[in-house]
């Protein structure tokens, strides 16, 4: 999957390459270089995967994403979600894609 988006006017691209165990993630915000994202066992969307990223000397963040399809509302829903070390989790970004 691969997408493009903008941030104040700069425009942005990123893919999410599913492979066996999990996905790759790049984005050229959050991610230039590939992140290695696992399965995340029992799961209910159609992908949700999980990664982690330096931060600089500290701990690993950690970096989710979900793929869903809402039937009710025929959409394609894209949630990333960064972790904090300690554990607490936080909105990144949120795609929605409709048919046209």
């Amino acid at each position: 999957m691969s997408y493009t988006w903008s941030f104040k006017g700069e425009p942005h691209r990123g893919s999410l390459r599913l492979r066996d165990g999990g996905a790759d993630f790049t984005d050229t915000f959050h991610a230039s270089e590939p992140m290695a994202c696992t399965n995340v066992a029992d799961a209910w969307p159609l992908v949700n995967v999980l990664g982690t990223f330096s931060a600089g000397d500290g701990p690993r963040w950690g970096w989710r994403i979900a793929l869903c399809f809402d039937p009710d509302d025929d959409e394609l829903v894209l949630q990333m979600t960064v972790i904090k070390p300690h554990g607490e989790e936080g909105r990144a970004v949120r795609m929605i894609a409709r048919r046209s």
